[in-house]
């Protein structure tokens, strides 16, 4: 009867040694992690109470921009300007912007605006 016991025990002991042994040689990260930079925009997008302006240092080709809610309110297509000002004409404050350079890549961004003081 001692024996199935002491059995169970070293059993035990032994997967917990085995369990032990295998997580202390994994490292946290991947060996063949590595971290990419992020790339800095092209552009930047400046915003003065309800008005958005996008100065880019590489032409848009093209631009859409909707509200928080879905309503579409600009979209422009075949650009070729490096800057674009449009005043939001409708009471919401959070919009987003997809753009579209003429090298081809495109960014997104959530825009906030203010409304004017009274």
């Amino acid at each position: 009867m001692i024996y199935p016991a002491i059995r169970k025990a070293f059993l035990s002991v032994a997967f917990t040694i085995l369990v032990a042994v295998s997580y202390s040689q994994k490292s946290v990260l991947p060996q063949n992690t590595s971290f990419k930079k992020t790339e800095r925009k092209p552009y930047k997008v400046l915003t003065s109470a309800k008005r958005i302006t996008i100065k880019s240092e590489v032409s848009l080709k093209s631009l859409l921009i909707w509200s928080a809610k879905g309503h579409r309110v600009v979209e422009q297509t075949n650009m070729a300007v490096q800057e674009f000002s449009y005043t939001i004409n409708i009471s919401e404050n959070i919009f987003f912007l997809l753009l579209e350079l003429e090298n081809g890549k495109r960014y997104t961004e959530k825009i906030g605006v203010s409304s004017p003081a009274l």
